[in-house]
């Protein structure tokens, strides 16, 4: 009777630590991907940080070059003006670096789209968030596809903008606006994916009060303001003359 009794604690005893082993298991496995799904959140936010930097420049740079279907006044300001030179200069130079940093391949580049993708793959570090392997296949053929443009800026970036490099005479620029838009486009495809199935939301690509929009208000009031200083002399010149 005893031994009867004893046997069956000790199965009990037994199915309470299978019971507790795998209670340990599971918050073990749930506390694992909460920390993964942190960390795959904190990398995405960074890559969308560096998209939208380089989208918002980028929107900058194509503004002032832009001179189909806009007036006379508007191209002489934009080409005339000292402050938008230098702005074409140094913004075009943060969207050469910006993008080079997520579709250089090299180990280095810690946000790199390639190697992040990667990581989606069933069999990478975030294969648990499931992600279509189609899809990944899909983006990865159009970053090839691009890689010329790419190539391109990585060499801007290395020779003329990250640092000065005495050999930087032959370097120039071969990377049209549309090719740019091509790289762009893939970004937004990504993310956009990521935060429909992620997050559950919907991403916007357009800012509120972008600084494209400040720039052509900034534009339109130096036109104004011109307009308004010719008026003046015209009439101050036609007073004198009437004297």
């Amino acid at each position: 009777m005893e031994s009867e009794i004893f046997a069956r604690r000790k199965e009990e005893h037994s199915v309470e630590l299978s019971k507790l082993l795998h209670l340990y298991l599971t918050i073990k496995l749930i506390k694992k991907m909460m920390s993964k799904n942190k960390e795959f959140e904190l990398e995405v936010e960074r890559i969308k940080a560096i998209f939208f930097s380089a989208q918002e420049t980028f929107y900058i740079v194509e503004e002032l070059y832009h001179e189909n279907d806009v007036s006379d006044k508007e191209i002489y300001t934009k080409n005339m003006n000292s402050f938008f030179y230098y702005c074409k200069i140094y913004f075009w130079r943060n969207t050469v670096i910006e993008l080079s940093k997520l579709f250089n391949h090299r180990d280095n580049e810690t946000f790199n789209l390639i190697k992040f993708i990667k990581k989606l793959k069933p069999n990478g570090h975030f294969k648990s968030l499931k992600y279509d392997e189609l899809f990944l296949d899909s983006i990865l053929k159009r970053i090839d596809e691009s890689q010329n443009a790419i190539n391109n800026l990585i060499l801007q970036r290395d020779k003329m903008y990250a640092h000065e490099d005495r050999n930087n005479q032959d370097v120039n620029n071969q990377t049209s606006f549309l090719d740019i838009k091509k790289l762009l486009d893939i970004c937004k495809d990504l993310l956009q994916k990521i935060t429909n199935q992620h997050f559950g939301t919907h991403l916007q690509f357009e800012m509120i009060n972008s600084p494209k929009q400040s720039l052509k208000y900034l534009i339109e009031c130096i036109i104004k303001g011109e307009q308004v200083i010719e008026t003046e002399h015209l009439a101050l010149i036609k007073s004198i003359n009437n004297q």
